[in-house]
């Protein structure tokens, strides 16, 4: 069943022309000195890398394969790896911008749980050699009538309540008040829209 596009806000920041929008394929560094928000929509079944601070975000928007005429069975966890590496190298080129950071992965669900476990557990792993406990939030595939689905925001602390507000599919993940996330099988389907609310993982 098709679904009309419901915008949401992501829609809204990524009409801002302070908003950095990251494609497929890209990992990103974005100081909030120059930019107030930064995004990537489209999702599928990708996966997404983000590195938090007050004053800036590193962005991964990781497909499940490098391209769609991958035949290697390993292509697409050597394809996590490679787009971890480019993490790496943005968060320790730019480090002076991540005292008190925060790290989070975003991914797929599929049929109550997750789509590419042996993928997240390499961004997780990698997150975790820069010294972050990443949080997990989810988003459902295939994709549902749900608000801004298939769309992540971070908005800058001064245009966020004074916080880094982080939305996945228009849910804010990252209040204080959120909890722990769920494992798959107990991430609320009813709405359609898999997303844990969960805090982040510190440095």
């Amino acid at each position: 069943m098709a679904f009309t596009y419901v915008p949401g806000t992501f829609d809204f920041w990524a009409a801002r022309q302070s908003t950095h929008l990251v494609d497929m394929h890209e990992a990103a560094f974005v100081p909030f000195n120059v930019h107030q928000a930064v995004g990537t929509a489209g999702l599928g079944s990708c996966s997404v890398v983000a590195i938090a601070s007050e004053r800036a975000v590193i962005l991964a928007h990781i497909p499940p394969l490098p391209d769609l005429h991958s035949q290697r069975p390993d292509a697409g966890d050597a394809n996590v790896r490679q787009m971890m590496k480019r993490v790496r190298r943005l968060y320790r080129d730019n480090r002076q911008f991540f005292d008190n950071a925060e790290g989070r992965v975003t991914c797929a669900i599929y049929a109550g749980e997750v789509a590419l476990p042996d993928q997240v557990a390499i961004m997780q792993e990698q997150l975790r050699l820069l010294g972050f406990e990443p949080s997990t939030d989810y988003y459902q595939v295939p994709a549902d009538a749900n608000v801004g689905r298939g769309t992540v925001v971070i908005v800058a602390p001064p245009h966020h309540q004074g916080q880094v507000g982080v939305y996945v599919e228009d849910s804010l993940v990252s209040s204080p008040a959120s909890s722990p996330s769920p494992p798959p099988s107990s991430v609320p389907t009813a709405s359609g829209a898999a997303v844990a609310k969960s805090s982040w993982g510190r440095a």
